[in-house]
């Protein structure tokens, strides 16, 4: 692939792509006669290499010849260009998560090899971000004021809240449906998958390399299976479970996250916390209370004070609900992360503050939680931070709405979720007492929260089989504590794609690309280089223990 040698300003260059796209059984094969990408070095990011594009593809791939849309495309090229063995494509998660603002931040957590090899290519997925999307609302100030109504903590602690977030969420609902336009019925993980073949044809590689963190687990799974041909190589770390993203039939009672056990995930990342900082002591975790039992009653108690008093620390208000879901979004990254998150010593710091009223020193910021990809109400503090999959701190322009519906786009518009809102409740109450006494099981119940009422259904959908690539072609990662996507649906992933290695790493947060770990990558330069698995059984520990 070739990129201009100096920066030429400007990040709306146009791909064109000549060709049809022909039925293939469930997948659609990408016939290209020629194609001409043109790379401009992205304005906001001359001196980091990173170069940008605009692709156009098919708002309907029923229709390859009607209405077209652009897909925004950031790449990094191979440091190594003598070396360069293709194009390794990166989605950070959500849904909703933008390739286009994450890249850059997050290339140190790609390894050296791939790096010098790969030219690292990402991009916003239809409907997000610079990409042409789904907006609900003229300006992210009309959507903060339509869900001012929806808790801080993202989830209702008494009746009168849950019937103002229902109200919220019915009224963004009704935005978004009259407001929307035709992609939100365009925006499932099938047609992003299509669109990512759409740029690898264009790049000229022959076949991709594939890392995906998170939910873009599942879009590099559904990419396995409508394009086996095109992967050399799939690497899925902190996996979602295929089967149960799709469970049309459980997904009537039972919302998204909890079919994927994330209370459990978080509640074990949560106790794993606890633990290793009692086993700190204070001098290395603030919050910590002497044994785990001590640091978990105190964490308890703190949580009970905050059911009838906030505390405001770093001007964020805590409540019950707030610190429970703060608590939840912060436990994804064990050291500070280059994406935003604090760590677990930075979120004992905060734990500790909201403990005794005030936070030392500081013109420190509490960063709003945020657990898929989405920036949610104006209420928060701080819009940063913790974004499934990887986290994300950074700005949106004034003209790009605050991404709520570009999340609830996907979540919504593809994976079943129970339609009765007043039934989320009781959901949460169920996964609090079946996954998590510590209260994650409401955090998750209610991310799907939009969904009750939204009315686009996305129109061509993939449910699987799953195994349609040979499982020798993937990498699979998960980590014991995993708080967001559980360790379970790694095990599930591993099992439904056809019996792929499984590569275990120990210790909490989400992912190893947020939780480093010199044995995982040296595992994945194997794999990706000369296509070489661990032995079966492989587990490895993160590089850095949390305090």
């Amino acid at each position: 692939m070739r990129f201009p040698s100096k920066a030429l300003g400007g990040c709306a260059a146009t791909l064109l792509v000549a060709g049809v796209l022909l039925p293939a059984g469930s997948a659609r094969a990408a016939t290209t006669t020629t194609s001409t990408i043109n790379w401009k070095a992205c304005t906001e990011s001359t001196e980091s290499g990173l170069h940008c594009a605009a692709v156009q593809v098919p708002l309907d791939y029923n229709q390859p010849n009607g209405p077209q849309i652009k897909i925004a495309v950031v790449a990094h090229p191979a440091t190594d260009p003598a070396q360069r063995k293709g194009s390794l494509f990166w989605n950070p998660g959500g849904p909703g998560g933008s390739g286009t603002q994450t890249l850059k931040a997050a290339l140190p957590d790609f390894t050296g090899y791939e790096q010098a090899h790969f030219d690292i290519i990402s991009f916003d997925p239809r409907g997000i971000q610079e990409s042409d999307g789904l907006k609900c609302y003229d300006s992210p100030a009309q959507e903060q004021a339509a869900l001012a109504d929806v808790p801080a903590g993202l989830f209702p602690s008494n009746p009168a809240q849950e019937r103002a977030e229902i109200n919220a969420w019915t009224r963004f609902d009704k935005a978004c449906a009259t407001h929307g336009g035709p992609i939100q019925n365009h925006m499932g993980t099938a047609d992003v998958a299509r669109d990512m073949d759409r740029i690898r044809a264009a790049i000229g590689d022959r076949q991709i390399t594939f890392d995906g963190t998170s939910y873009g687990t599942y879009l590099g799974v559904t990419y396995a299976n409508l394009f086996p041909s095109r992967v050399a190589a799939m690497v899925l770390d902190g996996n979602v479970d295929p089967n149960a993203w799709n469970d049309a039939r459980t997904g009537t009672q039972i919302s998204t996250f909890d079919r994927l056990n994330s209370p459990l995930g978080s509640e074990l990342g949560f106790r794993t916390f606890i633990r290793d900082c009692a086993e700190a002591g204070t001098d290395k975790c603030a919050f910590a209370a002497g044994s785990d039992v001590a640091t978990l009653a105190k964490w308890r108690t703190l949580k009970k004070r905050l059911a009838t008093q906030t505390v405001t620390v770093a001007g964020q208000s805590f409540d019950a609900a707030f610190l429970t879901t703060y608590t939840a979004a912060e436990l994804e990254s064990v050291q500070p992360s280059s994406l935003g998150m604090p760590g677990w010593a930075g979120l004992a710091q905060v734990l500790q503050a909201v403990w005794s009223g005030s936070l030392p020193g500081s013109d420190h910021h509490v960063a709003a939680p945020q657990l898929r990809g989405e920036v949610r109400p104006a209420q928060h503090s701080a819009l940063a931070a913790a974004m499934m999959g990887t986290g994300a701190a950074v700005g949106l322009a004034a003209d790009v709405p605050q991404g709520a519906e570009g999340t609830d786009g996907v979540l919504c518009g593809e994976t079943p979720n129970p339609r009765d809102p007043y039934s989320y409740q009781p959901q949460a109450a169920l996964y609090n007492r079946a996954e998590s006494p510590d209260g994650f099981g409401s955090t998750w119940t209610w991310e799907a929260g939009a969904c009750p009422n939204w009315q686009a259904r996305d129109q061509d959908e993939y449910r699987g089989p799953w195994n349609r690539l040979p499982a020798s072609k993937y990498l699979i990662i998960g980590t014991l504590a995993d708080s967001n996507t559980a360790y379970t649906s790694s095990l599930a992933m591993a099992g439904e794609v056809g019996g792929a290695r499984l590569l275990t790493e120990t210790g909490g947060g989400h992912t190893s690309f947020l939780n480093q770990s010199t044995c995982v990558n040296n595992a994945i330069d194997a794999f990706v280089g000369r296509g070489q698995l661990p032995p079966v059984g492989t587990v490895c520990n993160q590089d850095e223990p949390p305090f």
